[in-house]
């Protein structure tokens, strides 16, 4: 500054700068309001001046002895100061010019003279502050707005999610990380819990003193708004998966870590080793399934031997291989599965094992539960809280009773599951991503559930399956150690099974698909019969009976009506009246037949149902057909409406052609009394073992033994 009087700071409109956290004394607070935003902009871009120079400025006369300048303007004062500052001028320096300035023009006071260069020095380290911040995040909370906080956390949040094994996801309609403490363990964030997440992936700062900062928490007002955002830029985690899985497209996933374009997240168990399945051919898919046979084959699926399974395996052992393989391509399925069930008639048969053994491929580790509560609402909690415990297969032991449930029922046919968590409010909602397996002995289903369903039947056909003779088993020694040494190769022997398929074109199973269940048919179906085995699902006509509990009590009634009908020694007729004498509740009490209805006011025992409910019931089941065995024979009927008639309404049982079931499986086989007269104990145990071929060649057989 050359101290001259046409050097003179114009004001441009300029608005003053903000000074951010410095502070400056009352006296410079009420200067600077006497300056425009040009001279606060001169001041913070004044050049350094030399103390002496200054001093020499300020002192130099004419020859008459005048100062050569006039006294300064405020504005010029403050950038004396400012220019001496940016120096580097000591406070000595400084005070020697504020006496210079003092004394050649008295009517600055000395007060006045300290606010300008209070002011000059606070607008230089605001002018310091506001040009470190440029390179700076903004993320310090008494500096920067709630819109900058916020979108620096969600900056933040997205860059630290990154990478093959990110910190948070949103899974559902939450926000969730993934601990491995013990048991991989899905865990849906809270407010307090994503705060420390927030802390850790954004630290936000505060002000100390004029240039500092130090650490501090979030603003509670961003943290709960970027809780609340549903739009979170987090990665989508779809499942865990513990073995290497097939997406959509049928790519293998093999590295462990987040894949971004499948949402899954692999996390196989220390020292896994699989070995490699590039390229298959139908021999290696052939002989992968012999493999899996082979390995289970002492279990006594649909009551057969060991070298019956190997030789013919059915449709129980078929659809256990079809549970196995599931996880493996959940993503191409990307579709709800059902449920399956292990029935045994006694204990000791193996069904606890036997899910064990899937638990152990899969999984690597086992996991019975215990059956779940009778009360809906528990029941939806647990399955709420099961899911957040990613196995691949959640599995009940020793289910017992009749199970009727709508929130199961519910719970199978959807892919996300909802409910309310503890502590927080509104509903949340996580994947549905793992296969439901019931153990049990012979428990039953309602229809609803039965049809969600896939059967595995084991009968030693024994009284004490747990006393056969383990010398007898081709896995010698503990089965479940056995698992663990060869986990890798079962695990290659089911990715071979599917890659085979995707190579063959991806060929869907052959029959209708299971209502609900279809993609699910479809693919898992499709892989077995690629590989030779085409039992899947051939035993859906054993659910009734297998599953039904005390049976389903219209299908009871039936069977009782037309037995009775082909009785000659029976008054009853292929027509009869709801009620009255010779009706049909005279039937249900002769036959005690239990019904889910009201009993009379004034009734004498428990099968005295009310009429009026008793019509109702069976105006429900009009035109239904329902498959009854008299005879040796399977015969389908319908339950049809005659008329009305003074002793009541009037109904009637029609014969009807047999057809294939829904599901494309033709009435079961069974053997007709007079070749079962002939038939060895052998045979007729075999006969529900066999393929259509094998059987026809036995009825044969017996036919020409029955003939001779």
């Amino acid at each position: 500054m050359s101290f001259d009087n046409e050097e003179v700071i114009e004001d441009d409109g300029t608005p003053l700068p903000s000074l951010g956290r410095v502070r400056m004394s009352p006296g410079a607070a009420k200067l600077r309001e006497k300056l425009s935003g040009a001279d606060i902009k001169k001041v913070r871009t004044a050049k350094p001046m030399d103390p002496e120079e200054a001093a020499e400025k300020l002192t130099r006369r004419d020859e008459k002895g005048r100062l050569r300048i006039v006294a300064l303007q405020d504005n010029q004062l403050v950038v004396l100061f400012a220019q001496l500052h940016a120096f580097g001028a000591s406070d000595i320096e400084k005070g020697r010019i504020k006496r210079i300035l003092k004394e050649n023009w008295p009517e600055y006071h000395s007060n006045f003279l300290e606010s300008a260069r209070n002011l000059a020095e606070s607008e230089l380290a605001a002018a310091r502050r506001s040009k470190s911040m440029k390179n700076e995040e903004s993320n310090v909370i008494d500096l920067n707005g709630f819109d900058e906080l916020c979108t620096y956390g969600r900056k933040h949040l997205e860059q630290g999610s990154g990478g093959t094994r990110p910190p948070l996801f949103t899974h559902g309609s939450e926000v969730v990380r993934v601990r491995e403490t013990g048991d991989v363990l899905i865990e849906i964030l809270n407010q307090k819990t994503f705060n420390h997440a927030l802390n850790t992936l954004a630290p936000y700062r505060k002000t100390r003193g004029d240039s500092d900062h130090i650490s501090a928490a979030a603003p509670r007002d961003v943290a709960e708004h970027l809780f609340s955002d549903p739009a979170l830029p987090l990665p989508n985690l779809e499942k865990i998966i513990t073995v290497p899985t097939f997406t959509s497209d049928g790519d293998l996933i093999q590295t462990p870590g987040y894949h971004k374009t499948s949402g899954l997240l692999y996390m196989p168990a220390a020292g896994l080793v699989v070995p490699s399945v590039d390229k298959v051919d139908r021999a290696a898919a052939v002989s992968a399934a012999a493999y899996l046979v082979d390995l289970v084959a002492d279990f006594p699926f649909d009551g057969c031997t060991r070298a019956q399974n190997v030789a013919n395996p059915g449709a129980s052992l078929t659809n256990f291989i079809g549970m196995m393989i599931t996880p493996f391509v959940a993503p191409i399925i990307n579709d709800v599965v059902p449920a399956h069930l292990l029935t045994k008639p006694a204990p000791g048969t193996g069904a606890s094992l036997l899910a064990e053994t899937c638990q152990l491929v899969i999984d690597g580790k086992t996991d019975l539960r215990p059956p779940l509560s009778r009360n809906e609402d528990e029941r939806r909690k647990a399955l709420f809280t099961a899911l957040q415990n990613p196995k691949n297969f959640l599995v009940y032991d020793n289910v017992d009773g009749q199970m009727d449930s709508p929130t199961i029922a519910s719970f199978l046919t959807s892919r996300e599951w909802t409910d309310r968590v503890l502590g927080r409010t509104g509903e949340r909602t996580v994947r549905n991503g793992s296969v439901t397996v019931w153990t049990g002995i012979n428990p039953g289903f309602s229809p609803e559930l039965q049809r969600r369903i896939s059967l595995i039947k084991l009968d030693a056909k024994m009284a004490n399956p747990g006393e056969r003779d383990p010398s007898t088993f081709n896995v010698k020694g503990d089965l479940k150690t056995h698992i663990r040494l060869h986990r890798g190769e079962i695990i290659a022997a089911c990715l071979t099974l599917v890659k085979f398929w995707i190579q063959d074109g991806k060929k869907k199973a052959t029959g209708l698909p299971l209502a609900s269940f279809e993609r699910w048919y479809w693919t898992v179906g499709g892989i077995l019969e690629a590989a030779g085995l085409d039992q899947f699902q051939k035993n859906r006509e054993d659910l009734e009976t297998v599953t039904g509990g005390d049976g389903n009590p219209m299908q009871t009634l039936v069977a009782a009506w037309y037995s009775a009908a082909r009785d000659r020694a029976h008054p009853m007729d292929m027509e009869a009246t709801a009620s009255g004498d010779g009706g049909l509740l005279a039937l249900v009490q002769d036959r005690e037949i239990s019904l889910p209805l009201r009993l009379k006011r004034d009734a004498i025992s428990d099968y005295d149902y009310s009429s009026k409910s008793f019509g109702t019931y069976l105006a429900q089941a009009k035109d239904s057909t329902f498959n009854v065995e008299y005879g040796g024979r399977e015969i389908a009927v319908s339950l049809t409406f005659v008329k009305r008639t003074n002793g009541g309404a009037l109904w009637s049982l029609v014969e009807r052609e047999p057809v294939e079931t829904p599901n494309g499986v033709k009435p079961r086989p069974v053997l007709e009394p007079h070749l079962q007269a002939v038939a060895t104990a052998e045979e007729v145990q075999s006969f529900r073992c066999l393929r259509p071929q094998h059987r026809s060649a036995l009825i044969a057989k017996l036919e020409k033994r029955a003939a001779a």
